[in-house]
């Protein structure tokens, strides 16, 4: 017997006698539980999950040092690679709160994006009500705190300057996918604080 999985469940209503009222009509209802989707789901879930890491990795790698400590690396370092990591970095270092509001717009679409994601992959799962809200509130933001802020501030910390150096093409491709709503914060931010000290988060 072929098992159905879909999540569906919708009756079908088979007319026994085309003249008989509606006590003499059976009812056939197909049960099918299946998600279509839900590898896909589950791919767009580690994919965002990914991304938000990211974020929190370019933001500690990116914003760490400010421009005078760039610019003093780049000049009298002694390594040769941090000079070149360094002076990679300046350049886009210089529009700070623009990338700062990049980096937090993109980590606030990818966090939100995982919850529902993570909703939408457990909510046909059979549990009662309060089992089923405290796996879709508990469990994504474990996920969240150990994978996209622990485990990437713990790597960035000790890696700053050759990761940012590294992601700065992504980071300018955030930048311009992020345009329309994180330049006019950037210019609002510039206004506030001074466009050479951007804010921390």
């Amino acid at each position: 017997e072929e098992e159905f999985r879909e999540e569906w469940i919708y009756p079908v209503f088979v007319c026994t006698d085309p003249k008989s009222d509606a006590s003499d009509f059976s009812a056939i209802v197909i049960e099918d539980s299946r998600e279509p989707y839900f590898p896909f789901l589950i791919v767009i879930y580690f994919v965002f999950l990914f991304l938000s890491a990211l974020f929190t990795g370019l933001n500690l790698s990116l914003m760490s040092l400010d421009m005078e400590d760039l610019r003093r690396i780049r000049e009298y370092d002694e390594n040769p690679k941090t000079r070149r990591y360094a002076a990679n970095i300046i350049p886009i270092r210089e529009n700070g709160n623009f990338m700062l509001c990049t980096i937090i717009l993109g980590n606030t679409i990818c966090n939100t994006i995982d919850v529902l994601t993570f909703d939408r992959i457990t909510h046909n799962l059979d549990f009662v009500e309060w089992q089923r809200i405290l796996l879709v509130e508990v469990v994504p933001s474990l996920f969240i705190i150990i994978f996209s802020e622990i485990i990437p501030q713990v790597i960035c910390t000790k890696y700053a300057l050759p990761i940012g150096s590294r992601c700065r093409r992504l980071m300018v491709f955030f930048m311009v996918l992020t345009y329309p709503v994180s330049y006019p914060l950037s210019l609002f931010l510039d206004w506030v604080v001074g466009k050479g000290k951007p804010c921390q988060i």
